[in-house]
């Protein structure tokens, strides 16, 4: 009998955990130090960026990612020590690349708002994801009921140096 059990709970973990993979319909796999491949609904997609990937942050549609790192070529003219990459899932050309002071420690999207939240070590910045313009902060501060909030899917985030 406890044979039985064992094999039935073991094929409803499995069965669940592809479920639960199969539900999230995306997969990220980092190909190199400059490249992330996207599996998007059994679409695959090559993306390579102009910085190294330390990180990674999707919205809770999955619709929009942000991918940040350092830059591959440092310019002197206009010192920057970390790029953000943003771009559509569906269909990964890359819509905006920035040049930001300091490190990026994290990306957080706001609620019902195509906006994402960048939290640098030199400032903290609100991007439109619509086209990527910078918004203006007047006086805003970041408050956690003000991001989105959703449960972790496979694939949601990524980060070299955990905290």
């Amino acid at each position: 009998m406890y044979k039985y059990i064992n094999i039935y709970l073991i094929s409803l973990f499995l069965t669940t955990n592809c479920m639960a993979d199969y539900a999230s319909n995306i997969s990220i796999k980092i190909l190199s130090n400059y490249k992330i491949e996207i599996n998007y609904i059994k679409k695959i997609y090559t993306v390579k960026v102009d910085h190294s990937i330390d990180g990674y942050n999707i919205d809770c549609d999955k619709k929009n990612m942000v991918i940040w790192g350092r830059p591959k070529l440092f310019n002197p003219a206009s010192p920057q020590s970390s790029n953000v990459t943003i771009l559509k899932i569906n269909q990964p050309s890359i819509k905006k690349e920035i040049g930001i002071m300091g490190g990026v420690f994290d990306v957080f999207y706001l609620k019902n708002k195509p906006i994402v939240y960048i939290e640098s070590g030199m400032e903290e910045l609100l991007v439109n994801l619509t086209d990527g313009s910078f918004l203006e902060k007047k006086g805003y501060e970041a408050e956690p009921s003000d991001f989105e909030d959703c449960p972790d899917f496979f694939g949601k985030s990524y980060r070299r140096y955990p905290e």
